[in-house]
């Protein structure tokens, strides 16, 4: 009686831990952008912080979304995104959930300019789940441009040729023949 009783609990967290959303209030999101074929890796990755259903009728995500301008900062739907990644730093602990709504009312009261060294959409995802903004890029191409005390002219630049070639972005597992 002892092991069936011990079999049937096993059994019930091993369901609900299959199927648990993998997602959470609070979560980075990343979205890997612009890959280089030959490398595999994507150029850049952007960034948002799940909300789940905590902000009705807006999104499910919130994240900066418009570049030059930047000032945008918004809520959108995951689904819309693409491929995607939890992109939490384990080594950081969990946030509590009020710390985040109250970061980001403040951040949609006032976003702030973009700009590519300190207030980027990884420095707002960070912000907003841990209280300090930061953005390292990790497992990205542009990692090494993200360094605070190199210069952002080349960034920029690899910035507008995606701007202005956002119709070839693809996704990293597929590449054009040639």
């Amino acid at each position: 009686m002892k092991v069936l009783f011990l079999s049937v609990v096993f059994l019930h967290l091993l369901i609900v831990i299959l199927t648990k959303d993998e997602k959470e209030f609070g979560d980075i999101i990343s979205f890997p952008r612009m890959c280089l074929c030959k490398t595999g890796k994507p150029l850049y990755k952007h960034y948002a912080v799940y909300v789940d259903d905590e902000y009705p009728g807006k999104g499910n995500i919130i994240h900066r979304i418009k570049y030059p301008i930047g000032k945008d900062i918004g809520f959108g739907k995951l689904e819309n995104e693409g491929e995607h990644n939890v992109e939490n730093i384990p080594q950081l602990p969990p946030p509590k959930k009020e710390d985040i709504k109250k970061r980001i009312e403040a951040v949609l009261l006032k976003p702030g300019d973009y700009d590519c060294r300190s207030n980027n959409c990884e420095h707002l995802a960070t912000y907003l789940r841990y209280g300090e903004s930061f953005s390292k890029q990790p497992g990205t191409l542009l990692k090494f441009f993200c360094k605070k005390d190199k210069d952002c002219d080349e960034w920029n630049k690899l910035v507008k040729q995606i701007e202005d070639n956002e119709k070839l972005e693809a996704e990293c597992s597929t590449c054009p023949a040639g």
